[in-house]
């Protein structure tokens, strides 16, 4: 199977999201495709903080962007056609239901691990219901870490 357009999704983890990195850019370059970075931001875990400081949203998407624009580097760097997006809603449903579609994507790279303790307890880990939303295929990578403490 080719894979034409592939999305990294890149959370505020710092390994899974570098694990995850690695392998879209291989899926990137070995198909020759365009590799989508992603970042959804979900404001609910943010409404308490918002009564002290309204723009707290705004840091969050500030920071987010700062950080897909590093990625975004250091993928034109290898090589790979790729460009950003970022959104805000909740991010399974907005990168199942709206952004895979709207982009036509092929592929949906993701870590392991990604949301806070409390939206894992709510409802999962985003990557759990991506897999059972997505209307594409999903590649979850386990993080080196995660792999080195169950050995």
């Amino acid at each position: 199977m080719s894979y034409e357009r592939v999305l990294l999704c890149i959370d505020g983890e710092e390994t899974p999201s570098n694990d995850a990195y690695k392998h879209a850019i291989r899926f990137a370059r070995q198909n020759n495709a365009i590799l989508y970075l992603c970042t959804v931001i979900n404001p609910k875990p943010y409404g308490t903080l918002a009564r002290f400081d309204r723009f707290v949203v705004d840091k969050v998407k500030k920071a987010a962007q700062i950080k897909l624009e590093q990625f975004l580097l250091h993928t034109q760097a290898e090589g790979v056609s790729s460009q950003t997006i970022l959104e805000t809603g909740v991010p399974s449903i907005k990168i199942s239901k709206q952004i895979v579609p709207a982009y036509n994507i092929d592929l949906i790279v993701a870590g392991a691990t990604g949301g806070t303790k409390l939206e894992k307890a709510l409802q999962g880990s985003v990557t759990s219901a991506i897999i059972k939303k997505a209307k594409c295929d999903v590649f979850v990578v386990r993080t080196e870490e995660r792999e080195r403490a169950s050995v």
